[in-house]
């Protein structure tokens, strides 16, 4: 999706209580809702929206709201939240909750307004680190791996660099494919 706005929101948005800092900063459009904030960050940290997730605010709490109906009562909808009317002033700040089992905890600040550095929607800009695998088993569980992982003797080494991969490396973090796993998240909207 296009965009003709030329100052994009600035948001830092920062995976929390890890020994190993997690972070993204993206440039979107100042248009999007917290839904559309929620599928960039599942783009940008290589999360696989396989679980539920919400943001929260001042005791306000926002999350997906099926259309269909049947959807949960303690969330407000967040597909009808602009991110602008949660985040007004720059340093303002919401938690964004994925995986109710792990709980992944990501604090989302608003860094201020950008100018738009591409026609797209929403871009990454920085970043460090990769994010946890899916089913990491929250920070302890992911750090336990990290720790299986960094020594060869553990009697776990083997199963645990299998289930991570051949490729995985806690430091990478490549901007190029986060912002080419964001195109792919938002092309459907310019079909």
């Amino acid at each position: 999706m296009s965009t003709k706005t030329q100052h994009m929101l600035h948001l830092h948005i920062e995976l929390e209580h890890l020994n190993l800092p997690v972070w993204r900063d993206i440039l979107i459009d100042p248009n999007a809702n917290l839904e559309d904030l929620h599928y960039a960050i599942q783009a940008i940290f290589g999360w696989e929206d396989y679980q539920q997730h919400e943001f929260q605010i001042e005791g306000k709490r926002y999350g997906y709201i099926d259309p269909e109906g049947g959807g949960d009562e303690k969330w407000l909808n967040e597909a009808n939240t602009a991110i602008t009317n949660v985040l007004k002033n720059k340093d303002d700040s919401i938690e964004y909750t994925y995986d109710f089992a792990d709980h992944w905890h990501h604090k989302i600040t608003l860094v201020g307004y950008s100018e738009a550095q591409s026609d797209n929607y929403v871009e990454c800009i920085d970043g460090k680190n990769a994010c946890p695998p899916e089913d990491a088993g929250g920070v302890a569980g992911y750090e336990h791996l990290l720790n299986v992982l960094r020594s060869p003797n553990h009697f776990e080494h083997e199963e645990v660099r299998e289930w991570f991969g051949e490729g995985f490396s806690p430091n990478r973090f490549s901007i190029t494919e986060a912002n080419t796993s964001l195109q792919e998240s938002f092309s459907y909207e310019d079909e």
